[in-house]
């Protein structure tokens, strides 16, 4: 499906709206561009498959690709492929395909001719600057992979790995004939899940495994400038992609930065905010939130003030950029507020509190009439948090990089190296003690 900013994505696989870029920094604003989690057979509609494997040696028509959606991933059951070059090192060959070069192309290991499907959209085709990652297993040990920046079959961006052939390659179509543009050793594990993902910022592309950059460093190409994006297998059949995102790289933010007003469902759902003043509710279910930019207000469960009951879904929520309110209500939430000045309450359940940059209002429970043990995060350089209702002997106070010993304590104040961590409304803070601690790895 395609994802306007603030819109309800149905998810089950619990991606999350902020993605490492293969530099390693945070995008923390990057808009989802197109979620899909394959939970609904007709969004096969909208993908368009392409053959290109060729007859074997003795002839025989290459089996049809046969993609499908199953059981929440899109799924190629049959092996599809072509010869290769090789690259056996001989500069004449006997055998053409021996060769590091064709007409067609040049590279070991290349001119891979597979199946694929891409997501065909009139919006899509003219997209730039975007990352996209899918979970993948495979059974099999050939090659799968994302292509990127698609215009048309002779003209595209491929990245591939391969666990029998141990490489991850990069390649480029242009007018129909294939180049490498990088090439590293690495491998998926046969009947694992993997997670892959590429990025394209101002024609600079990155690769990313399993959380880990593949390439040493990005590598620039300008020979196509956009496109759509699709999925790709080689001899490797049995393959499952599931939680296809696509996240907007570009420095320009959408549009829509007025706000939006959502409420989700009672499924588990992601919902995303805009960078203006967004209210977000996720009512039931365990829900992830983002409020993105602007001053938000947002719930874990029902959309109003009161803090709800012990009903309650575990909700994750991010407050992004602004001052934001955040409200678990029910369950046993994880809140962060990120940047800006922020209010959170907790609510009822065990929750974990984290202001983040700023100086923010932390209160668990004790307010709301709800019941927990909830733990404040502190981390230096943060700002200073001023927490409501510590209950010692109930609630803990989480430190990141830090350790008890390197505390001082004054009045209801928590000091690190004469930084003000936190202010503890009602605490006289001399009298904690290390079991009143925890540390968050």
């Amino acid at each position: 499906m395609l994802v306007e900013p603030g819109r309800l994505i149905s998810d089950d696989g619990n991606p999350h709206p902020q993605f490492l870029t293969g530099w390693g920094e945070c995008q923390p604003q990057a808009f989802v561009r197109f979620f899909e989690d394959f939970n609904d057979s007709g969004v096969l509609d909208s993908w368009t498959v392409v053959d290109e494997g060729e007859p074997d040696l003795e002839g025989n028509e290459p089996e049809a690709a046969d993609w499908q959606i199953e059981n929440g991933a899109l799924v190629q059951n049959n092996s599809v492929f072509s010869r290769q070059l090789s690259g056996g090192g001989d500069a004449s060959p006997e055998e053409p395909w021996n060769s590091n070069w064709s007409p067609h192309g040049d590279g070991w290991r290349a001119l891979r001719k597979g199946t694929f499907a891409f997501y065909e959209d009139a919006e899509a085709e003219n997209w730039r600057d975007y990352s996209v990652e899918t979970n993948v297993f495979t059974p099999d040990d050939g090659g799968v992979g994302i292509l990127f920046y698609y215009q048309d079959e002779n003209n595209y961006y491929k990245l591939e790995i391969d666990a029998e052939e141990r490489f991850v390659q990069l390649f480029k179509l242009v007018d129909g004939v294939e180049t490498t543009i990088a090439r590293t050793r690495d491998r998926y594990t046969s009947g694992e899940e993997f997670n892959l993902r590429v990025d394209i910022q101002d024609q600079e592309i990155q690769a990313d495994l399993n959380g880990e950059a593949v390439f040493a460093y990005p590598y620039e190409d300008r020979d196509l400038t956009g496109g759509t994006f699709g999925l790709y297998t080689w001899n490797s059949e049995g393959v499952r992609f599931e939680d296809l995102t696509v996240l907007d790289l570009s420095e320009e933010l959408p549009s829509g930065s007025e706000g939006v007003e959502l409420e989700g469902t009672d499924e588990d759902d992601l919902l995303v905010g805009t960078p203006g003043e967004d209210t977000i509710a996720g009512l039931s279910g365990n829900d992830e939130i983002d409020g993105l930019g602007g001053d938000d207000v947002l719930r874990g469960d029902l959309n109003e003030r009161s803090p709800g009951t012990s009903e309650g879904g575990d909700d994750t929520i991010n407050g992004g950029t602004g001052d934001d309110h955040i409200g678990g209500k029910g369950g046993n939430d994880q809140l962060y507020g990120d940047a800006g000045n922020d209010s959170i309450w907790g609510d009822d359940g065990d929750d974990l509190i984290r202001g983040g940059l700023g100086d923010d209002t932390l209160t668990g429970d004790d307010f709301s009439g709800g019941r927990g043990s909830d733990t404040f995060i502190l981390a230096v350089g943060e700002g200073t948090d001023t927490i409501a209702d510590f209950e010692a002997g109930v609630d803990f106070i989480g430190l990141e990089g830090l350790t008890f010993a390197d505390l001082t304590f004054t009045g209801n104040s928590i000091l690190f190296n004469g930084e003000t961590l936190a202010t503890l409304n009602g605490i006289d803070t001399t009298t904690l003690t290390e079991d009143d601690f925890t540390a968050i790895l």
